[in-house]
């Protein structure tokens, strides 16, 4: 069995992509992607060398897009499969599947399942995009006039029940 090294390892995978052989030969190659904890491929394992190649270029199938089951509820509790990093659920919308978090406790990982633990949502990531919400105008404070507010959250739903949009009321 010998070993394909990966220039190009890519992201976003959470399960090994399909690998595939062209050129001209008698018999066909066979490999295993094998994926590192980050959602790339670190290195390409061939299973069957195949017979008589002349050339071949090998080829790396394409991340998985977002796939799971359930549908996350707001302020639930979300836990990252591979870094166990913690979140909550800030809006989720099924169509597109676009979740929004808050009070993350690290950087979730490409290609890792996110696990509601009310709803038992579990979908794969896709994509990460963070937006920081400091205030570059404030230079006291490096997270931003606003950085206590997670603290507070964090304290409130020790006291109060967020299982729904507004505990409050409606307005």
């Amino acid at each position: 069995m010998g070993v394909i090294t990966v220039t190009n390892p890519g992201s976003g995978y959470s399960s090994p992509p399909p690998i595939t052989f062209t050129g001209i030969s008698s018999v066909g190659a066979a490999a295993t992607a094998i994926l590192s904890g980050s959602g790339s491929v670190s290195s390409i394992r061939i299973i069957n060398s195949g017979l008589g190649y002349t050339s071949t270029t090998v080829q790396i199938g394409p991340p998985n897009t977002m796939v799971g089951f359930g549908t996350y509820i707001y302020n639930e509790k979300l836990t990252g499969s591979v870094s166990n990093v913690k979140a909550r659920v800030k809006s989720w919308n099924a169509n597109s599947k676009i979740l929004e978090v808050s009070n993350i406790t690290g950087n979730f990982k490409p290609g890792e399942n996110i696990v509601g633990s009310e709803s038992g949502a579990i979908y794969a990531i896709g994509s990460i995009n963070t937006n920081n919400l400091a205030d570059p105008l404030d230079k006291l404070n490096a997270r931003g006039k606003f950085a206590q507010n997670d603290i507070i959250e964090e304290e409130a739903d020790e006291i109060l029940d967020f299982s729904e949009q507004n505990p409050f009321g409606n307005p």
